[in-house]
């Protein structure tokens, strides 16, 4: 499956908030993750 990431999502990983377990999960069994260019500074 392909998923597609958005700027929040990213920053809920980065920041190793509420969600980002989940969300990381979803992201390592996908077949593709497509992202917009992100910058965190």
């Amino acid at each position: 499956m392909i998923w597609i990431i958005d700027a929040s999502a990213a920053v809920e990983i980065v920041l190793r908030r509420n969600h980002s377990n989940s969300i990381g999960k979803i992201l390592e069994e996908a077949e593709q993750v497509i992202a917009p260019e992100i910058f965190v500074a």
